[in-house]
């Protein structure tokens, strides 16, 4: 059987709230083992794509797949498919949704327990990932509180609990300090590259992450159609694709594009 090389496809999207335009027929294509990076201001449309790949929010048009099975046809997500699909996705909102007075330990064990990951194997996986995002110092304490940089590792660290092979991140290095972020980096780009085998992620998975800021990010494509901000101003969303450290942002504010240059 050929291997799947497409891990997203979305074709011809449209998204309207009411009579406003969200986005209009966006078509873009992650392939495996790509991270890429979706790029754009407040009310660009990110978080919502999001939610219209997982099914959140209904599709005004358009079709999605995923890992080669369609999810979503002509606006209609097809249910069965979607869920197969889900389990293999991990997802980090841009919003933090917890149980605050649980502590760490108990929120991912709640986690794998509603994903069903077998008793025994819950214990390794908990305790590898609270080792991986550096919380075994806060393990015992309530999530509520945590710093905004734990709850966020705390998040990222849900998503990896049923060992996806796709990873939907929106806004994940929020309230990290840099030197959160850059392990946090380093931690998605192993991820892609060779997998997490400490996490039980054997093999090289894909990564669609959003961010206000496109550092650390290369390969420019840019998305066909333009999408409106919620204060009326046109812009175009950009997509960079593969993590690197080596690249210098350079903006242009008034058009809100954004290019890259290696550093020699």
């Amino acid at each position: 059987m050929k291997e799947i090389q497409a891990i997203i496809d979305v074709k011809e999207l449209i998204k309207n709230y009411g009579t406003f335009p969200v986005f209009d027929r966006i078509s873009l294509t992650i392939n495996k083992g790509s991270c890429t990076g979706l790029v754009g201001p407040n009310g660009s449309g990110k978080t919502t794509l999001f939610k219209c790949l997982l099914g959140f929010t209904e599709v005004t048009n358009g079709q999605i797949s995923f890992f080669g099975d369609e999810t979503c046809k002509d606006g209609l997500v097809r249910h069965k498919s979607l869920h197969t699909c889900r389990k293999r996705i991990g997802y980090v909102p841009e919003e933090h949704v917890f149980y605050e007075h649980l502590s760490p330990k108990e929120y991912l064990q709640m986690v794998a327990s509603v994903i069903r990951i077998p008793k025994d194997v819950q214990t390794i996986r908990v305790d590898a990932l609270l080792n991986a995002f550096k919380l075994e110092r806060w393990v015992e304490q309530m999530i509520t509180t945590l710093s905004e940089g734990n709850r966020q590792r705390l998040s990222i660290a849900a998503a990896f609990i049923q060992g996806p092979e796709l990873l939907l991140l929106d806004e994940p290095l929020n309230g990290l300090d840099p030197g959160g972020r850059h392990y946090c980096l380093n931690l998605l780009s192993q991820f892609t590259e060779k997998g997490v085998p400490e996490l039980a992620i054997t093999s090289p998975g894909t990564i669609l992450i959003s961010s206000h800021l496109p550092e650390n990010c290369s390969h420019q494509y840019r998305l066909p159609s333009s999408t409106q901000c919620s204060n009326g101003q046109r812009i175009k969303l950009i997509i960079y694709m593969k993590i690197y450290e080596n690249l210098i942002p350079i903006f242009s504010y008034n058009t809100y594009s954004y290019n890259f240059h290696l550093r020699q």
